[in-house]
């Protein structure tokens, strides 16, 4: 059989690639010039060089790159003498480790994708077998039990010769150090280290050297990568997310153009010229900006096809993964402001994000063919429309390479081969085109939005993030203030040094739910310290707010989970049988002061109205009566007004990681009665309450707190740390991170809706099989009950499940392995909704209960949609989610504003199956089914997009879930699934 040949396009179309090279602005410490994090270095020597020298290779192939200011000036930075955390640990002599630089190793010199850079070198890939794959505080104190003196120096090597570029890997002595596999010496490991340095001071001159051949043009970016419409006004985000719940104003529109000013400064003083074109920020743009870009000479800027749709409001229509008016996409627009313009390219958001993320589990030739084919297709499209046309594709151009095969080689040099051969594909730089053809097609206004989802969600709406706002817009304020009273003296434009890098996009961007580094607290630290300077540049001290981490800290693993609710009697005996359901903690002497362990174990749990803790001491608490023992429990709820950093008789250098809201004490004194406290202004507390229930026997104490003391109400987060000081300092602790529980209740109001399904139909279509992988325990994605409830103000939903809701992957909301769809039709109109369910999930609704509504919820996501008038879903916002591990529930409420108030008129599909944190394209995160099971894909379907990937759904009465989600057998056809009415 003859594979049919797509006909060549009659006319060629251009293409514009730009390669956005970005990282954000590490904290350095000023006095030691030494940057927490490596990344910059890293990716230097891995992709920044090598991106543009590939091209030498193609001289026919023209491209951009787009070379952000603070990588810029970390380079500059590094090659001048400073240098990275990881750096100084690496240099320094294996038989010189402290024991914290071998626990800093080992915790981090595995950071480095498992399967592209470190399992494809056997010595790499053993020595994190040695270390093991999970890390906790006891793994890695077992690790430095077994690592030896070679072992460390080996990973200092191969932390840093696994992140060269495999060009330099392919040379002497890279080449023969990698067959070498162990045993190295200091000698070889500087060889590597001095090489990177080598590779830094190049990446600078060789982009400059081939703008100035003409093969690829430079762009940047504002200065500190912010998200400019957000600096000029965080309200603007209310444009694309009316329902977003939204920090305190920030308006510094000087702030926005200093960032753009800096930007072409530190060009001009690089490349020797202006720059023409800008990449704002994560494609951040508004109609606002448009006059501070075309007054800093930008002549293109460029954004997202989402933002282009809410700009004209016209749609893109796609079938498949082709355009069907790819006119309307491919070529520049202008926009105008006050007189001033400024073309705007928007990209191709699929094709993109197929090289971003997609085409890094293809084979590389096959990937690129893959990618030329669509730009031929849309240039077949185009043959009778009136040009010229220009393709626009832009992503990060370091981040995806290390997901692919041997860096992307293979991918990269099929693709710019072919490139320079087709003579119907042509490659240009953004400036270049604009300068032939310039840009015929006006907006009228701009769209305040972003590459991603056309809104500005992933930096500001969430809890997290707005606090990290908020945090900001006061040290904004104390900056101004000071200069109103002092001027712009040195103290003052170095404190605006730290404002601007602190308002970077990349600390937003791992602030809340929905996205993550896997390593959010130390940019969280970054982003806390970098304002601290400001107080400290103004002469003034930090506020305690700042102490507080944004990002909690995490919990520590129980030494037993919490099973179920239970009462004790509070008589100071904590015997087993009353606790049984309990939850507990061994202190591992992780004391405040060295030889201080005063706990030895804390157990903990609840009832529906107390949270009930029980205290084993190391020592009798009979002998401590009368004398000045303070044994304190530090809570965070999430309605306090005030939380402060530190415990009574703690300082500075021992904050406990969370905001501290609640203190219940017990002084010994007098142990009589507990003191309830409530955080107050400057670190104080203030008395709420005397007398909460308390009693101790021997080395035991019990205590009880009722949730209404502290203002928790049903389903509230709840952390909270025990604390024990003597003499008025703090000497122990426990847990070493605080303890969170979710206080119990049932949702309030009128019960619309209450149905069972039946338990162990957890099989989909009759066939499904888990995965193999051991989180995936059984009766986790198997749907017990699922209730509406209307509570007035809105509408709650909540569904049960059978097996247990966990979070093995460190999701900022406690759940990882399920995902929750609930597909709401509230008009019952045939026809008036959208019949397709998420991308992913391979399945339809009935024509006559097509939703108008869907929220979606897993550990990343937790969205509402509406259906746009094309008939795809349309993100509305966040929806308020509540997980209850003991309770196996999801609840998620959403506002009657929202989603309207007759929840008894409508229809409702829910769908249970696995979250995907590494989904296929055009896939919304779902874990695909093939026909075996393998450790990350459920088993039992056809190996087709066929298969719904779907595992559990609730369906009308005397209907069968079998019969429906296996329907694809006989007709097919997608499977097309009812709703469930209120009868």
């Amino acid at each position: 059989m003859v594979t049919p040949v797509a006909p060549t396009p009659k006319k060629p179309i251009y293409l514009a690639i730009i390669w956005h090279q970005h990282q954000p602005m590490y904290n350095r410490d000023p006095k030691t010039r030494i940057y927490a994090k490596p990344w910059v270095r890293m990716h230097a020597v891995k992709d920044y060089y090598d991106m543009a020298s590939i091209l030498l290779h193609y001289p026919e192939v023209h491209a951009t790159f787009n070379l952000v200011p603070s990588l810029i000036f970390q380079l500059d930075d590094l090659i001048s003498g400073a240098t990275d955390r990881y750096l100084d640990v690496s240099e320094r002599p294996a038989d010189q480790l402290t024991h914290e630089d071998k626990e800093y190793i080992l915790r981090r010199f595995f950071d480095a994708n498992w399967n592209n850079l470190i399992g494809v070198h056997p010595r790499y890939d053993a020595l994190l077998d040695k270390r093991g794959r999970t890390v906790t505080d006891a793994s890695i104190a077992a690790a430095l039990e077994r690592f030896t003196e070679q072992d460390f120096r080996d990973l200092q090597m191969w932390f840093n010769l696994a992140w060269l570029d495999p060009d330099f890997k392919a040379q002497e002595p890279f080449k023969s150090l990698i067959a070498k596999d162990h045993g190295f010496s200091e000698e070889e490991k500087i060889l590597v280290l001095n090489k990177h340095r080598e590779i830094m001071k190049q990446v600078i001159p060789l982009h400059r050297k081939m703008q100035d051949s003409g093969q690829i043009e430079v762009t940047t970016t504002p200065f500190y990568h912010p998200i400019l419409p957000l600096l000029f006004d965080t309200d603007l985000a209310q444009m694309a997310m009316p329902h977003a719940s939204l920090p305190s104003r920030f308006s510094y529109p000087q702030d926005a153009q200093a960032q753009v000013d800096l930007g072409v400064q530190s060009y001009r003083e690089h490349f020797g010229r202006p720059p023409k074109g800008m990449w704002p920020a994560e494609g951040s743009v508004a109609q606002n900006m448009v006059g501070m870009v075309a007054d800093a000479g930008i002549q293109w800027m460029a954004s997202d096809e989402g933002v282009l749709e809410k700009s004209t409001g016209q749609s893109l229509v796609r079938k498949g993964n082709d355009l069907h008016n790819p006119e309307l996409l491919y070529r520049p627009y202008l926009v105008q402001e006050n007189g001033k313009e400024v073309a705007v390219l928007f990209r191709d958001h699929l094709l993109s994000d197929k090289i971003g993320f997609a085409y890094s589990g293809m084979n590389g030739a096959e990937a690129a063919a893959d990618l030329i084919g669509h730009i031929h297709s849309a240039a077949r499209r185009l043959e009778t429309k009136e040009g010229p046309f220009l393709i626009t594709l832009i992503l990060d151009g370091e981040n995806a390479w290390e997901h692919y095969r041997n860096d992307g080689k293979d991918f990269l040099h099929t693709l710019y081969s072919r490139l320079s051969e087709d003579p119907w594909v042509i490659t240009i730089t953004p400036t270049e085109f604009l300068g032939r053809f310039g840009a015929q097609e006006t907006i009228e206004k701009l769209w305040a939005g972003s590459w991603i989802s056309a809104d500005f969600h992933t930096w500001i709406g969430e809890d997290e993030e707005n606090l990290a706002w908020n945090l900001l817009l006061e040290a904004r304020k104390a900056v101004e203030s000071y200069r109103q009273v002092k001027g712009e003296d040195e103290g003052y434009q170095k404190a605006m040094e730290n404002i601007y890098a602190a308002e970077g996009s990349d600390w937003f961007w791992w602030y809340g739910d929905d996205q993550t580094s896997l390593d959010d607290p130390s940019f969280d630290a970054i982003f806390r310290h970098t304002l601290m300077r400001v107080y400290e540049n103004l002469s003034q001290e930090a506020p305690p707010a700042l102490y507080i981490p944004v990002i909690p800290k995490e919990t520590s693993p129980p030494g037993r989970e919490l099973s179920g609710q239970f009462t004790p009697w509070i008589d100071g005996k904590i015997e087993e049988a009353e606790w049984a359901n309990g939850g507990y903690y061994d202190d591992p002497d992780l004391s405040a002061e060295p030889g201080a362990d005063v706990i030895r174990r804390l157990h903990y749990g609840y009832d529906e109205n107390n949270l009930y803790l029980g205290i084993e001491f190391n020592e009798d608490l009979e002998t401590q009566v009368g004398r000045d023992l303070w044994v304190a429990l530090y809570i965070s709820t999430p309605q306090a007004p005030i939380n402060n950093a530190f415990t009574r008789y703690g300082n500075k250098e021992k904050p406990l990681g969370y905001g501290l809201s609640w203190e219940l004490g017990i002084d010994f004194r007098d142990p009589s009665v507990t003191h309830l406290g409530q955080a107050g202004r400057e670190d104080s507390w203030m008395l709420a309450k005397r007398g909460s229930a308390v009693a101790f026997s021997g080395n035991s104490l019990e205590l009880s707190l009722a949730f209404q003391d502290i203002a928790a109400k049903a389903y509230d987060p709840l952390r909270f740390t025990l604390a024990v000081a003597k003499n008025r300092q703090d000497l122990d602790y426990a847990p070493a991170g605080p303890v969170k529980i979710t206080v119990p209740g049932t949702a309030r109001g009128q019960a619309v809706l209450a149905l069972t399904d039946p338990i162990g139909d957890d099989h989909g279509p009759g066939s499904y099989i888990y995965p193999t992988n051991p989180v995936f325990k059984p009766g986790v994605f198997d749907l017990m009950k699922f209730t509406v409830m209307d509570d007035g103000e809105a509408v709650v939903f909540t569904a049960r499940i059978a097996g247990p809701v966990e979070n093995p992957w460190g999701s900022p909301i406690d759940l990882s392995v399920q995902t929750l769809d609930i597909y709401i039709d509230t008009d019952h109109k045939p026809g008036s909704g959208a019949t397709q369910l998420l991308p992913g999930r391979n399945a339809q609704i009935t024509p006559e209960d097509a939703w108008e509504y869907c929220i979606w919820v897993e550990g990343w996501q937790q969205e509402i949609h509406a259906v746009s008038p094309d008939g795809l879903p349309n993100r509305l916002g966040e929806v308020k989610t509540q997980i209850v591990p003991q309770e196996h529930t999801i609840t998620v409420t959403v506002p009657k504003k929202i989603i309207g108030d007759q929840p008894q008129d409508w229809g409702y599909l829910v769908v249970l199956t696995s979250q995907e944190g590494f989904p296929s394209a055009g896939n919304w995160r779902v874990r695909e089914v093939l026909s075996e099971a393998q450790e990350y894909r459920l088993g039992g379907g056809r190996d087709d997009n066929l298969d719904p990937n779907i595992i559990d759904i609730l369906v009308p009465e005397g209907q069968s879930q079998e019969e429906i989600l296996g329907a694809y057998e006989t007709t097919g056809k997608q499977v097309v699934i009812p709703m469930v009415r209120v009868e």
